[in-house]
């Protein structure tokens, strides 16, 4: 089940595939496969963006929803597999 996180990262290589790094927590994680993509559009009345969300596995064996929105353009981690 997952769980929501929404905390901040900073994306070290761009596109998102495998073998890609990125920094969370204070440390370096690599991707090591992606699964599934989709996107949510937000309540555009409020102000909320577009975003794209990505579920990935990384080398430490971690299953992460990454998170990129488009009006931030800004990447978070969304969510945490357990």
């Amino acid at each position: 089940m997952p769980k929501p996180v929404d905390e901040p990262i900073t994306m070290l290589e761009v596109p998102l595939r495998s073998g890609a790094r990125f920094v969370w927590r204070g440390c370096e994680h690599h991707v090591s496969s992606l699964g599934g993509r989709w996107a949510r559009r937000g309540r555009w009345w409020l102000g909320e963006s577009y975003k794209r969300y990505f579920r990935i596995t990384t080398l430490e064996h971690m299953a992460l929803d990454l998170c990129y929105d488009e009006l931030a353009q800004a990447w978070t981690v969304g969510a945490l597999m357990d």
